[in-house]
């Protein structure tokens, strides 16, 4: 269950730097970049009870997070297949929406 919780969080953390990195020629291109594009999002992002800024970018963020911790919770594993499951998660998602 950690290596499957740990690729989610490498595919996040993917999706979190073609946002930041490469928005404007990626899958998200179409969507409203006031929410998805970080570069834009922090100027119109709205808050949440005062204290929790949420963004596309952040809610992405969090769910990486929420992978990692729920992994660890799990027991995690051998950091040499972790670390390699962490790559295999972000590597391919990269490239799926760089396109």
């Amino acid at each position: 269950m950690s290596y499957i919780l740990i690729i989610l969080a490498g595919a996040l953390n993917a999706w979190m730097d073609v946002l930041m990195w490469h928005y404007d020629t990626s899958v998200f291109k179409h969507l409203n970049r006031n929410f998805w594009n970080p570069n834009y999002s922090w100027m119109y992002y709205k808050p949440v009870l005062g204290i929790v800024r949420l963004d596309g970018w952040l809610i992405v963020k969090y769910g990486m997070l929420i992978s990692i911790a729920t992994a660890i919770y799990f027991g995690g594993g051998n950091v040499l297949l972790l670390m390699l499951a962490w790559s295999l998660g972000f590597e391919i998602t990269y490239k799926l929406l760089r396109k």
